[in-house]
């Protein structure tokens, strides 16, 4: 998954980087609690805290616990889509972030570009039933979306998607429904603790 262009080995994962807010981390253990998920998302503005040395750690610990991850990697590799299919449908998740220290112009978050994010949306309502596009984004703190962001998530659905889904200011945002799909603004906090 990883391009040439990107140096793994700099720094280690008990390093983390300089950057407004909070940098978080966990034991590669709490993976057991996602034991009955089929998919993580780590397009978000924490995945690089701890340099690409720990993305990729959090990377390797989804795969050994045969848990699939969307929404981070390399610039020539985005991983920005994850399919899920049985006999009768075939799902698509599309994951984005806005950048927030979360990319380092090679590695990182899958980020909102409206350009590559359009092929990859064209590209998964291709090829699934239902598209679902996961947008980490918003105001933390703030139930509202900006304009810009619900115009961003109105542009997404009019490119076909099914849903949009924001994650990001940590309480239950404002939602709608835009041309008969539901865009969430924002879903809030299920389990959030800074523990570094």
């Amino acid at each position: 998954m990883t391009s040439d262009k990107v140096r793994i080995d700099e720094g280690t994962i008990d390093e983390n980087i300089l950057k407004a807010g909070p940098t978080l981390k966990s034991h590669p253990d709490v993976i057991k609690c996602l034991r009955h998920f089929s998919v993580v998302g780590l397009a978000n503005n924490h995945c690089l805290d701890f340099g690409r040395q720990g993305l990729l750690e959090t990377m390797k610990t989804c795969q050994q616990a045969s848990i699939a991850h969307v929404g981070a990697g390399c610039v020539d590799s985005p991983n920005d889509t994850f399919l899920w299919s049985n006999e009768h449908v075939t799902v698509a998740i599309v994951a984005l972030a806005e950048k927030e220290f979360n990319h380092d112009g090679v590695f990182g978050a899958t980020l909102i570009n409206e350009r590559s994010n359009y092929s990859s949306i064209k590209k998964a309502l291709a090829t699934a039933d239902i598209v679902i596009v996961t947008l980490h984004g918003g105001n933390e703190y703030f139930n509202l979306p900006r304009p810009g962001l619900r115009s961003l998530c109105k542009y997404f659905r009019d490119l076909g998607v099914h849903a949009v889904i924001c994650h990001h200011p940590h309480v239950p945002g404002g939602y709608e429904v835009y041309n008969d799909a539901p865009i969430f603004y924002s879903m809030g906090n299920l389990i959030f603790q800074n523990i570094v």
